[in-house]
């Protein structure tokens, strides 16, 4: 635990940790002298050399106030290594998610991440206050009173040298068992975690079809199991530190029988050997301390890991000088991508999309639409040899992430709107933007409707997510914060595909707005954003089977033609009266 303390925090933190780790060490072994002198002590009360008492009383009292003040130190400093580990922590948390691909989130993270920058955190930053001292204490005291009884009497503290693997086996035994129960009850905590956030943002679809937090349901369950491993851990727990105290019980019954034998000796010193007596139980206290918190100590190991597993993820690749873009064109050549190395999902796609063009991506499900857009915005790297993404004329690799993002604006089927007002979502791309650039947006994108027709106008706060806002809306809202951030590239996935017909009306206005002087893709399934596309390319199985403009494509029997036959089907379906 301690190295990986040391890992996790920087130069000043190592300093104080070490620090820590002396200061630690030495109240430990002067609570063992402290120990000590009760040997000379009860000797000189016992002899009635009132002389010796009070010396060795008075070097009691010093090794006593000394131990209290070094105790009183190291709380205010583990107080405060705590506090800096755990700003830390979070620090390098942000840091990292900032620097890795964002494919890696997904697959249930999010719930991870969260429950690593609260509780977790927690875990860790607790131990130097909490936890370190009773490990330390439990190694440094009783050697020195192993050192101290070998030299007084040699055949108790033979005695306490021989016992002490004993506990420390049973210790390790304890430590093995407790990490397979946590383990378990971890995976629960995180599955149950992501089933809650799953239960309270999926709320309307739960009530739309009766679904309540019942024993059948995902959250149910998850409750279920975590609560199962919860008993399990707690009975392992309770089975495992039986050993343990078995152990340490057994080593003082011996040493306190063996006190007893001595003391049955014609030429036992009754002080020393009362002495030694309390040395032993000294020598026991630290042992039992440790293991009341082998648990925070397991947790806080396991935490540390997990850190540890998401801190050493390793980060785009960056180029040490950032390539010069030319004029923003978007280019695949020869790309084959795969979210597992053995599916892919494209193949050898090769397109490119120029700029002041709207390029329209049409194909059915699992072809490789959005998975095209985020290999531009690189939400993934190629494997080597797996073909070349371009932007600008360069390899994306080439640019950096932080140019390559000034390039693009993305706006998702889905956009996420923060718990903030209509206009800090927008100014959210461009936090200096004038009142002029933000109204200009806000009318190109039609956001202007939205703000007149709510109470609060600009100031109307849209809840977690945009919920308080519709679809559309929300929409809306995000092609605005696209237009003020004026990238050169916009990429639009299924922008339109769940809106009704007047804001598909509208977000087709911004999206011609848009498409007017920069390089547009739009992966779309609604009929007028493909009729009014420059380009359109059909994606099948990861491959390009078609391009060309709506009336070229119209002009051969393929599968352009029977996805617009479709949806103009779709588009005249109609309900009659009876």
């Amino acid at each position: 635990m301690i190295r990986d303390l040391h890992t996790l925090l920087d130069d000043t933190g190592r300093r104080q940790l070490r620090a820590l780790l002396l200061r630690i060490t030495v109240a430990a072994v002067l609570q063992g002298l402290a120990g000590a002198t009760l040997i000379p002590l009860l000797g000189a009360v016992f002899t009635e050399d009132w002389d010796r008492t009070w010396t060795w009383a008075g070097i009691l009292a010093a090794l006593v106030i000394a131990h209290h003040l070094l105790i009183l130190r190291n709380h205010l400093r583990s107080g405060e290594l705590s506090s800096r580990l755990l700003r830390l922590l979070h620090t390098r948390l942000g840091e990292t998610l900032t620097t890795i691909p964002l494919g890696w989130f997904g697959a249930g993270r999010s719930a991870n991440v969260n429950r690593l920058v609260t509780k977790t955190a927690i875990d860790v930053a607790t131990a130097p206050a909490h936890l370190i001292a009773p490990v330390i204490t439990a190694f440094a005291t009783p050697a020195t009173i192993i050192a101290v009884t070998l030299v007084v009497r040699w055949e108790i503290g033979l005695a306490l040298l021989l016992g002490a693997p004993l506990p420390l086996l049973a210790y390790r035994l304890y430590l093995r068992v407790i990490e397979r129960v946590e383990n378990d009850w971890e995976t629960g905590t995180n599955r149950a975690s992501a089933q809650v956030l799953e239960y309270a943002t999926q709320q309307p679809v739960l009530r739309a079809y009766g679904r309540t937090l019942d024993e059948s349901s995902p959250l149910g369950a998850a409750f279920a199991e975590q609560d199962a491993q919860a008993r399990r851990m707690v009975l392992g727990n309770s089975a495992a530190s039986a050993p343990l105290f078995l152990a340490l019980q057994t080593v003082l019954t011996v040493v306190l029988a063996l006190v007893v034998h001595l003391s049955l000796a014609r030429d036992a010193d009754i002080a020393v050997l009362l002495a030694v007596m309390v040395l032993a139980v000294r020598f026991v206290e630290p042992l039992t301390a440790v293991a009341e918190v082998a648990g925070g100590l397991r947790i806080a190991a396991v935490g540390m890991r997990r850190f540890q597993e998401v801190l050493s993820l390793e980060p785009l690749p960056e180029p040490q000088t950032p390539a010069a873009m030319g004029e923003p064109t978007v280019e695949f050549r020869e790309v084959t991508f795969g979210y597992e190395p053995e599916r892919p999902v494209l193949r050898s796609l090769s397109f490119s999309a120029e700029p002041g063009t709207l390029t329209a991506l049409v194909g059915p499900s699992g072809a490789g639409k959005s998975t095209v857009l985020s290999l531009i915005a690189r939400f993934y790297d190629l494997d080597p040899g797996a073909g070349t993404v371009l932007v600008g004329g360069r390899d994306i690799r080439e640019l950096g992430t932080e140019a390559l993002m000034r390039q693009l604006s993305l706006v998702s089927q889905d956009p996420y709107l923060f718990e903030d007002t209509i206009e800090n979502n927008i100014l959210l791309a461009k936090p200096g933007a004038t009142r002029e650039e933000l109204e200009r947006v806000a009318r190109l994108a039609r956001v202007d409707e939205i703000v007149h027709r709510l109470p609060d106008g600009w100031q109307t706060r849209v809840g977690e997510g945009g919920s308080t806002l519709s679809g559309g809306e929300k929409q809306r809202v995000s092609i605005a914060r696209a237009l003020l951030k004026d990238a050169p590239i916009v990429l639009l996935d299924e922008v339109t595909s769940s809106l009704d017909a007047e804001n598909e009306r509208l977000v087709q206005q911004a999206i011609a707005q848009l498409a007017e002087d920069r390089t547009v893709l739009v992966v779309a399934h609604r009929l007028q954003t493909v009729r009014s596309a420059d380009h359109i390319i059909v994606l099948d199985e990861g491959r390009v089977t078609e391009s060309g403009t709506h009336t070229q494509l119209l002009a051969h029997d393929g599968t352009y033609r029977r996805f617009v036959e479709l949806r103009e089907q779709a588009d005249a379906w109609k309900l009659t009266p009876h």
